[in-house]
């Protein structure tokens, strides 16, 4: 059996993806691209299921070309040259529609012009965000200030507004042996420190 796994985002629609598909070990290349398969072609069999509790379905596949528009179930060799052995296949958007994991099997040992098909599952990992946008997204998405109590383990938000606020020199005031930090609005405490000294500080706790 072969195995390949790729990752999609929840709910997304019309969605392709290149397939490699090899020759089994009844073979005489087994391993070797297995050519020539269409989507109508005998015995080739294809099914989902979405586990844990999912039952196996069987998908319908239907005649596609290489640069066509998507048709749930799709399939067709790229080319038996350029590309042996690789097929396009259009995912049914069901696959997709929940979080989680959704395997898709073709199986049945077809014959290609070359070979008969190894057994092949195509893993989808569905994944509540989008892969290729999240990085980008938490760099430029604006957090909610907040900070974390006294004693309390900080968010890294809360931990990075404090470090903020504490080295910015208008939000940071000391008055005898308190030091208080202030919000982003300037005026509102934040957080307050206590200095073993207020002329000569050695160390500082925090107090609120």
């Amino acid at each position: 059996m072969s195995t390949q796994t790729i990752f999609k985002t929840i709910g997304t629609t019309s969605q392709s993806v290149d397939i490699s598909l090899v020759q089994n070990a009844a073979s005489t290349a087994a391993g070797d691209p297995v050519l020539g398969l269409a989507y109508n072609t005998s015995l080739l069999a294809c099914y989902y299921r979405i586990p844990p509790a999912g039952t196996l379905t069987a998908i319908s596949l239907v005649t596609q070309t290489v640069g066509g528009s998507f048709s749930s179930g799709g399939f067709v060799q790229i080319s038996s040259t350029l590309a042996p052995g690789q097929y396009r296949f259009d995912i049914p958007n069901a696959c997709l529609a929940g979080g989680g994991e959704c395997n898709i099997t073709f199986s049945g040992a077809p014959a290609g012009t070359a070979g008969n098909m190894e057994t092949h599952t195509l893993k989808i990992i569905v994944t509540a965000f989008d892969l290729f946008t999240a990085g980008g997204a938490v760099m430029t998405t604006q957090m909610t200030e907040s900070y974390a109590a006294t004693g309390v383990a900080p968010t890294p938000a809360q931990a990075l507004f404090l470090l903020q606020q504490r080295g910015a020199p208008t939000s940071r005031s000391v008055s005898g042996t308190t030091e208080t930090i202030t919000k982003l609005n300037g005026s509102t405490a934040a957080a307050t420190f206590t200095l073993n000294s207020a002329s000569n500080p050695t160390s500082v706790t925090r107090a609120t």
